[in-house]
């Protein structure tokens, strides 16, 4: 399969292959749509979802930012934090 033409055909796609990939409800349920110039995926049932590196393929959930450690910056009313903080998402 070649690359997708559109974010929505790559969402199209994405979609396809989550349902195909297990028959948890988490991915059978899965939806996937575009906000923006981004893929936002929503699992078919609440709860924790992780995406992790596979054998062979260490990279790809990294260059993704499907998990990943972000810098933070806090500002409320006005006071900023300037703190060495980040996150890690998902959790």
């Amino acid at each position: 399969m070649g690359p997708a033409a559109s974010l929505t055909a790559l969402a199209d796609v994405l979609q396809s292959a989550l349902q195909a990939a297990s028959p948890l409800v988490e991915y059978k349920q899965a939806q996937v749509g575009v906000s923006g110039t981004q893929l936002l995926v929503i699992p078919g049932s609440p709860g924790l979802v992780r995406f992790d590196a596979v054998s062979g393929d260490v990279t790809t959930v990294v260059e993704l930012q499907l998990h990943a450690r972000f810098a933070v910056r806090v500002r409320v009313n006005d006071a900023e934090s300037f703190d060495d903080a980040s996150v890690e998402l998902p959790q």
